[in-house]
C-alpha cells in the first residue's frame, strides 16, 4: 500500500508542472490621406483684366471664384503655381477618379451647365506615399454661350475620389 501511495505521489508531482509561451502583438491601420500643397493665395491668369479670380487653398479645398466670365473668357489657376495633389497618409494611393459637378443657378434657366467649363491638368492614376502630382484650373464660359447665360452663376466641386492602391 505504501507502494501505491508513494507512486500516486510522484504522478500528483509531475502533474503540477507547466509550461507557457506567450505571443504578444500590435497591429495598426496606416492612412490614406491626399492633401492639396501649395502657396495660400494661388496666383491666376485671365484672359481679360477685368475679371475677377480668386483662388484660395488649404490642405482640403481649393476654392475658385470668377466674376465677370463672358463668351469666350476664362480664369486659370496656372501649372506655375507650384499646386499639386499629395499623398501625405502612408498608404498608397489610387485616385479612381476626378470629376467636376454643379448646378448653374441666377436669374434666368436657358444657360445650361455646359456652356460654363472646368478643365483641368489631369491625373495620375496612383500615388506612393510622399509623392504628388501637379494641377492647374481653368473655369470659363464656352464662346457659344447665350443671352441667357448673362446674371447666371455656376457652383461646382472637384472630387478626388481616392482608396488604397
Amino acid at each position: 500500500m505504501a507502494v501505491v501511495v508513494a507512486i500516486l505521489a510522484v504522478g500528483v508531482g509531475y502533474a503540477a508542472f507547466t509550461s507557457q509561451v506567450t505571443l504578444n502583438g500590435n497591429a495598426s491601420a496606416g492612412t490614406l490621406n491626399i492633401q492639396w500643397i501649395g502657396p495660400a493665395f494661388p496666383a491666376v491668369t485671365k484672359t481679360d483684366p477685368n475679371l475677377t479670380c480668386n483662388v484660395t487653398l488649404t490642405p482640403s479645398v481649393v476654392t475658385m471664384t470668377v466674376g465677370g466670365l463672358y463668351p469666350g473668357a476664362s480664369c486659370t489657376m496656372p501649372l506655375s503655381d507650384s499646386v499639386y495633389v499629395k499623398n501625405v497618409g502612408s498608404l498608397p494611393a489610387s485616385i479612381a477618379g476626378v470629376y467636376a459637378a454643379g448646378p448653374v443657378t441666377g436669374p434666368s434657366s436657358p444657360c445650361n451647365s455646359g456652356d460654363f467649363y472646368v478643365a483641368n491638368s489631369g491625373y495620375s492614376p496612383s500615388l506612393s506615399s510622399g509623392s504628388s502630382f501637379p494641377w492647374f484650373q481653368t473655369i470659363g464660359l464656352e464662346s457659344i454661350a447665350g443671352n441667357g447665360c448673362q446674371g447666371d452663376s455656376f457652383t461646382f466641386t472637384i472630387y478626388f475620389n481616392a482608396t488604397v492602391a
